[in-house]
């Protein structure tokens, strides 16, 4: 049988189609995974970078800072074994009131929040949670250690924590 040019068009097509399909498929997949891992790797990055501007904010006694970086609809729940025997919740207005207070307490003692140990699971582009161990400094000696859970959302084009839990610990 001789084949002519329509013949070996038709054939071509029935043997490579579902191959030419399966092989877009599997492009349109990777380049979707790497997107995907490229965001979530700006996401982490991002929220790395917003977490340690954010604790500056107790360094430089800047209220605006530490509350700017929570939502309106802020909540919090901290445990300090020790001193108190049960968890201490907190929302935005208090979260204020207590960082004034302790702004007012370590004035000129060169208060620190160093933050390490940072791992972010990210939700989506908006939204994502972090672990992190946060050390506690007054005039370069430490003091005290925390973990910290933070969930945060990105409001416009900024990062913010709405929900913080920290367990604090000597």
């Amino acid at each position: 049988m001789r084949m002519n040019k329509f013949n070996r068009e038709s054939l071509a097509r029935q043997y490579f189609s579902p191959l030419t399909n399966v092989i877009l498929v599997i492009a349109v997949f990777t380049a979707s995974s790497v997107l995907a891992q490229t965001s979530d790797a700006e996401v982490i990055k991002q929220v790395e970078a917003f977490l340690h501007e954010y604790y500056k904010g107790f360094e430089s006694e800047d209220l605006n800072r530490l509350t700017g970086g929570v939502t309106e609809d802020f909540t919090a729940v901290f445990y300090m074994p020790g001193k108190e025997k049960k968890p201490i919740p907190f929302d935005k207005r208090g979260i204020r009131e207590g960082f004034t207070q302790a702004i007012a307490l370590y004035k000129g003692k060169k208060p620190q929040m160093k933050i390490s140990q940072i791992l972010v699971l990210v939700r989506s582009e908006s939204e994502a949670v972090a672990s992190y161990k946060m050390d506690f400094y007054l005039d370069g000696e430490w003091k005290n250690a925390a973990l910290s859970i933070s969930d945060l959302r990105r409001e416009g084009t900024e990062w913010k924590i709405y929900r913080h839990y920290e367990n604090k610990w000597r």
